[in-house]
Formats: structure tokens, sequence, C-alpha cells
């Protein structure tokens, strides 16, 4: 399915993925939408919203 304009699907690998993906709603405007949802192999999945920091703000889990 066709993803709304300012979200993106993130698959993250890698011994340090749970690192990055604890930075990632750091920057205004940047909110985890949902996930992370780990998988075998160090693989995180998540779904990013790259909004104004109002919006972002408005999404379950809160944004930056």
């Amino acid at each position: 399915a066709a993803l709304p304009p300012g979200i993106v699907r993130v698959r993250l690998e890698g011994e340090s993925a749970r690192d990055l993906a604890a930075l990632l709603p750091t920057p205004p405007g940047v909110a985890i939408v949902t996930g992370p949802d780990a998988y075998p192999g160090n693989r995180l999945y998540l779904t990013v919203a790259i909004l104004g920091e109002g919006q972002a703000r408005a999404l379950p889990g809160g944004g930056a």
C-alpha cells in the first residue's frame, strides 16, 4: 500500500539497530509511528513520520 506523504518505512539491521532506533525521534518533527518490531538477526522494522514539529507531537508516541 502507498504511504502518505511524510511517512517512511524503515528497516534497521545490525548490532547497533536499537541504538539508532532510540535516536530517530530525537530531532524535532520526527516521530516513530509504529515499532520498532524486532526480528531475528538484529533486524528492526518501524514506521517513521517526518512532519512539522506540531504534527509529530500529535502522533502516537509523541514525536520529539
